[in-house]
Order: structure tokens, then C-alpha cells, then sequence
């Protein structure tokens, strides 16, 4: 029998990472903050508090990973704009005018044009990424037009034009480039030219009309098919940014002045497991790192969802002293403890360090990892972090088809077959021990509604079976709401909340 094969959508890596860049960058009119400066920010007119881009910015970066859809999106965020005030008609003061005017805050149609919009730029980037790094062996593009509610003749007369990647043209014409485009660019190649009988083109003649933003006064000539909202490069937010924020940055709040100019961390995947180490600590993931037995596919998963957590929750670092195997880790404990105490024996008693030491070693032994445990949290002091068991972290195609046996018995939420996953769930749980999730209300609401509904079809029978419950429920919606591409409702409700308390405890004034 043929062994069966799972296809599963893998989130857009390129658009993550281009929108999870951005800082924050407050408006009142959507021509405040403008064309590349997008690229550098994010930011939602009329949207005048932090804390409020932070809760809109939190539910697109869920629909970038989890591909939610547009109704999934408003259901999900409507009722916390509605609690906060910012929905439907409000006055309001315009800072640059001073005039206070009726404006439009949250509404379906907004919440449309921010999904769409934010969705479709972050898209456009991460593929400009991809070509930029195909473009030796697909060294062309092709406009796809596809029909959209409001048409631009444009678009529609560019439809199957071929050009070189390195064109000028696509500097001011790669999609997207107006509000509501749905076009974008197909890369192909010299065999798939022929193939279809496509030809290489030249570039249309360009007409532009004179355009001035009202709210700064800079004119520009805008190419005809171009709003100018969108008249800017693609690509361009590393060659542009430094000017950009020193306009910008000196009008900020420090808070937002520090998210707008911090540099983009960047990941990169290491070959050896000895390489994998290094990287944590050289880039502070963790005080210590030792991947000793792990192979380097389980280290950079392990690395990268460590690195993926302190991007959104920094106040974590200060758990990470270790990260690595757990052999390594109980080693670790071992060797400081009987450093410790050998210290201790020839200080008071004045034993000489030969005799301490023996005597410290034959006291103090390293604890056993358990064959059965995938990874642990261990909160114990000088080792604290995360750490995996080398006996499957060294055999990782054993490990993957453990996994996914689990997965497939609803012993382990959808989605959660990885390695990365496994580390998510451990971190659902120094999120808990962090935020004292599992004395809270609502999760123990969400807790409660699950266990009623029947705990393996709401959540997992992993989460049903433990000794704690409770933290075992919020590590496994945690991981399910960063892995499943569609996460059940009790998973997506358990991160908002996690989301929240967080924000709560360490930025309530944001």
C-alpha cells in the first residue's frame, strides 16, 4: 500500500517576515503616513493610540500565517473595536488642521480595505523577495490582470505583458498599485516562454498627471494606472528607511520611536547543530547553548521559534539562560551545582579542591531525561529555558512519524506535527508561568467550554489526559493557533487572550 502523503498550505514566509518588520507610525488622514513610508510602518488612519494598532496589526499577522478569511478577520476584531470606542462615527480633531470634523473609525468596509490592503502589500513584498532570488533562472515577469471592482483600463491593456525582472517598468508597475487591485506579476522562464508561445516585450509608454498630497504639499507625477497612494518601489524599505524615520522619529513618543527604528532582527539557519548553539547566543536568544545529540533540522526549529517568541514577547529573555537538549541542560544544572557545593565544602570546611570536587561529584548527580518526553520548560534557576530530548531531537525522522501518528489521533492539535511545534507548546507554557494564565478567568472560561464540548474535539487529548489540565490546555491552543493553518475557535480565543494580558501587564500605557 502506498503511504499516504499530506499536502498542506505552508504559510507565506517572505510576507511574515516583510510585515512583522514594520514599526508603528500614527496617522489621522491615510496621506500622513505615505507611499514607502508604508514599507517601514504600520499604520491605520485615525487609529491614534498604540496599544490599538497593536490589537489591528495582531489580527493581520494572524491572517498572514493562518490565511483567515476577510469574514474570520471582522468577526474576530469588531467586538474589541467596538469595546474600545473606535468603531462607526466619532468626532474628532485633526492635529494638522486643528479642525474637529465627523470621522469614519471602525466599519466593515475599513475593515475590508485594512485586511485587503495589508494582505495584498505584504504578499506583493515577500514575492518580490522570492524573484529578486529566482531571477537567474526565471528571468522574467508576466502582468497577470485580474478584474477587480473598480478597473483600471491600464491594467487590463497590460494584461500578459512580458518583461525583463530588471526592468525599469516594474519599479513603478509591479502590482499592487491601487486600492482594490487584485493584479499581480507571474515570474517565468526562457522554456515556459516558448512553451506558450509568450513574447518579451517592451515597456508601454508612460503618461502622468501632476499630484499634490495636501496634508505634507509635496507634488509628484504619477504614472497613469497608479494611485498615488502606491507610487513607490517594490523593495525598497532597506534603501529608504533611514531617511524616512529621521523625518519622522523626532514627532514620536519614545515608545514608538524605539518600534520604529529598531533594526529587523534577521534568522538564518545553521548547518551543524555546534553552529545552531553558537547562533542563540550570539544573537541573545539564551545565555547558554548546547544542541549536543540534536540534529541541526531540530535545532533551527527550536532556534527559530525561540527567536520568533522574543520578537513578540521580549520580557521572556530573562527565562532563557538555556536552550539546547535536555541532557545538556541537566548537565549544565549538575556541573554549577557541584561547583557550587565543592565551594562551599572548602570554605567552610577547608578541604582542598581535589576532595570537594570528588566529594560534589559522588553527591550531586545529573537527572535522566525520560525516553517518553518529546521537550521540556524547566524553570530551574541558572538553566532555565526550553530544552528538547536528544533521544528524539537526534532522530528526526522517527520523531516526525511519532508526531504525526499523534496528530492523526487527535492526541496533538492539527498542525501540531513539527518540531517547531512542540517548542510552541513549551513556550504556551512560559507564557503561562509569565502572565499566571492558568488563574485566569476567561481562560479558565475557554477551559471549562471545551472540557464540556468534549476536550479531544475542542483541543487535544494530550491537554485532557495531563495532571494539569489547565496549563496543558493553554500550551496546546498556543501551539495549535501558531501551527494549524486554520486553528479552532478555542485555540484562536486563547491566544487573543495571551495576547492581551501580555500587552496589559508589561505595555498598559501603549
Amino acid at each position: 500500500m502506498a503511504p499516504r502523503i499530506d499536502l498542506k498550505l505552508l504559510p507565506p514566509e517572505e510576507a511574515i517576515a516583510f510585515f512583522r518588520q514594520k514599526g508603528f507610525q500614527i496617522g489621522f488622514d491615510y496621506r500622513d503616513v505615505w507611499q514607502q513610508e508604508h514599507q517601514a510602518a504600520f499604520t491605520v488612519a485615525k487609529a491614534m493610540q498604540v496599544d490599538l494598532l497593536q490589537d489591528i496589526r495582531a489580527q493581520i499577522d494572524a491572517a498572514l500565517v493562518n490565511g483567515t478569511t476577510l469574514q474570520t478577520f471582522i468577526a474576530e476584531l469588531r467586538p474589541n473595536l467596538v469595546k474600545r470606542g473606535w468603531w462607526g462615527q466619532k468626532l474628532m480633531a485633526d492635529p494638522v488642521t486643528g479642525e474637529t470634523k465627523e470621522v469614519q473609525l471602525g466599519s466593515a468596509r475599513r475593515l475590508k480595505v485594512i485586511y485587503d490592503t495589508n494582505l495584498r502589500t505584504a504578499h506583493a513584498e515577500g514575492q518580490w523577495a522570492r524573484i529578486q532570488e529566482a531571477k537567474d533562472t526565471l528571468p522574467f515577469l508576466m502582468y497577470d490582470h485580474t478584474p477587480s471592482a473598480h478597473e483600471r483600463k491600464e491594467h487590463a491593456a497590460w494584461d500578459g505583458l512580458v518583461l525583463p525582472v530588471d526592468d525599469p517598468w516594474w519599479q513603478a508597475h509591479f502590482p499592487v498599485k491601487a486600492w482594490g487591485c487584485k493584479c499581480r506579476a507571474i515570474q517565468v522562464g526562457r522554456r515556459q516562454i516558448d512553451r506558450q508561445g509568450l513574447k518579451v516585450g517592451s515597456a508601454p509608454a508612460e503618461s502622468f498627471s501632476t499630484y499634490t498630497n495636501k496634508r505634507t504639499g509635496e507634488t509628484q507625477q504619477i504614472p497613469a494606472g497608479v494611485d498615488p497612494a502606491f507610487h513607490y518601489p517594490p523593495g525598497g524599505r532597506l534603501g529608504n528607511l533611514k531617511k524616512m524615520l529621521s523625518e519622522k522619529v523626532s514627532a514620536l513618543p519614545p515608545a514608538m520611536a524605539a518600534a520604529v527604528t529598531r533594526p529587523a532582527p534577521v534568522f538564518i539557519e545553521a548547518k551543524t547543530a555546534k553552529a545552531a548553539a553558537e547562533f542563540a547566543v550570539k544573537n541573545d536568544l539564551a545565555d547558554f547553548a548546547d544542541y549536543t545529540g540534536v540534529k541541526p533540522e531540530v535545532a533551527n526549529a527550536w532556534n527559530r521559534s525561540l527567536f520568533d517568541h522574543l520578537q513578540e514577547f521580549p520580557e521572556l529573555r530573562k527565562n532563557q539562560q538555556f536552550v539546547g537538549s535536555a541532557q545538556a541542560q541537566f548537565a549544565r544544572w549538575a556541573d554549577l551545582a557541584r561547583r557550587d557545593y565543592a565551594d562551599k565544602l572548602m570554605g567552610s570546611l577547608g578541604m582542598s579542591a581535589k576532595t570537594a570536587e570528588s566529594m560534589a561529584a559522588a553527591r550531586i548527580k545529573a537527572p535522566k531525561v525520560k525516553g517518553t518526553t518529546f521537550a521540556q520548560s524547566w524553570a530551574q534557576p541558572r538553566v532555565r529555558g526550553i530544552a528538547v530530548n536528544a533521544k528524539w531531537g537526534g532522530a528526526p525522522e522517527v520523531w516526525r512519524a511519532t508526531l504525526t501518528a499523534r496528530v492523526r489521533s487527535q492526541w496533538f492539535p492539527p498542525g501540531c506535527d513539527t518540531f517547531r511545534a512542540v517548542a510552541d507548546h513549551e513556550f504556551g507554557h512560559q507564557l503561562d508561568d509569565l502572565l499566571g494564565l492558568h488563574l485566569d478567568n476567561e481562560i479558565l472560561g475557554a477551559h471549562k467550554d471545551a472540557v464540556a464540548k468534549g476536550m479531544k474535539s475542542e483541543v487535544s487529548g494530550y491537554a485532557e489526559y495531563k495532571g494539569s489540565p489547565i496549563k496543558e490546555f493553554i500550551a496546546e491552543c498556543w501551539a495549535e493557533s501558531l501551527n494549524n493553518p486554520s486553528p479552532r475557535p478555542v485555540a484562536r480565543a486563547v491566544a487573543a487572550i495571551v495576547r492581551a494580558r501580555y500587552r496589559s501587564k508589561f505595555h498598559p500605557g501603549a
